[in-house]
């Protein structure tokens, strides 16, 4: 008999301990519903060890509240408080904060507004709180050879021949005069049809398929007849050619594997890239007329595909988009 009370004192706090621990976990994640936007996405998991912290309630944040006191706090199990810059973005409507240093792989991060700070016209906040984890993966080394297996994609989906469907020379004699000029190496520019285009120019970016090739591509602009009005030879393969509604020029670089922005006189102003620790997807990148930009971010995450479908790889690589 003293020995089932005693295992029966043993067991009732092992089990009011996890009761405790299972209710300080709920605590963490209050207020979420009140908010227009959080990122990460409360309760997500597989997050980027590189990922920031946005928060956006709705109506404008009170600037001299936010920037005046410490509001919120950063907590991960394994690498503790983590202090960052605060940036107040869209008319003070997005609280974004950038942590000083990364996450830890595995880990669950708690964030916290610390007290109830107010909007713009002085509107009390909801108070709020948490948690998301970080993925186990190193992300740099999964997406190491990322642009080795998109454009290797590329290659066996296209064939090698150089050639830009826009060019004849019956519709601009000059061009055959104009092509004496042009590097042996230009692409050739064949237009099929001609039947009272827009007015403007046309921006190309054609590229040899394959990952290995070591000679040279073009950023090309031409007029509708095929006529190039600029080029330049750059030694490697390029992408996504054109104007932005800024005014600016952008095309992806591979070496750099970020977009890289021109002025007018299509000198290099700015490189553009995915935050957050993800990689740059060529595909496309807009440039909004606030000065936000659309990107596709690739997210590259080992998955135990074994324990989703049957026959699965149980060390995938998945190649997720953000």
């Amino acid at each position: 008999m003293k020995s089932f009370l005693s295992l029966q004192k043993l067991f009732v706090p092992a089990v009011s301990i996890l009761l405790l621990s299972a209710k300080l976990v709920l605590a963490q994640q209050t207020g979420i519903s009140s908010y227009q936007y959080l990122s990460p996405v409360p309760g997500s998991v597989m997050n980027s060890a590189k990922t920031n912290i946005i928060i956006r309630y709705g109506p404008a944040f009170n600037s001299s509240d936010v920037y005046n006191d410490n509001i919120i706090e950063v907590r991960g199990e394994i690498s503790g408080a983590h202090t960052g810059q605060i940036k107040l973005t869209e008319n003070d409507r997005t609280l974004l904060f950038e942590p000083g240093v990364p996450f830890v792989a595995g880990e669950t991060v708690v964030v916290k507004l610390l007290r109830q700070i107010k909007t713009e016209d002085n509107q009390p906040i909801p108070l709020l709180s948490f948690n998301f984890k970080i993925t186990e993966h190193d992300l740099n080394k999964l997406k190491s050879n990322s642009e080795k297996y998109l454009f290797s994609e590329y290659s066996n989906t296209y064939n090698s021949n150089y050639t830009v469907s826009l060019r004849s020379n019956s519709y601009n004699p000059a061009y055959s005069i104009m092509t004496d000029s042009l590097p042996e190496d230009f692409p050739n520019i064949e237009i099929d049809s001609l039947n009272n285009p827009s007015p403007g120019y046309i921006f190309l970016a054609p590229f040899i398929n394959s990952f290995n090739y070591t000679g040279n591509c073009y950023l090309i602009i031409t007029d509708n007849y095929g006529v190039p009005i600029f080029y330049r030879q750059l030694p490697s393969m390029l992408f996504d050619f054109k104007k932005q509604t800024t005014g600016v020029l952008t095309y992806f670089y591979t070496p750099a594997a970020s977009f890289l922005v021109l002025d007018s006189s299509y000198n290099v102003i700015d490189s553009i890239s995915v935050k957050n620790g993800y990689g740059n997807d060529p595909h496309e990148l807009l440039i909004l007329e606030n000065n936000h930009s659309l990107m596709i971010g690739t997210d590259w995450q080992q998955v135990h595909m074994d324990t989703i479908v049957p026959g699965g790889d149980p060390n995938a690589t998945v190649i997720g988009i953000i």
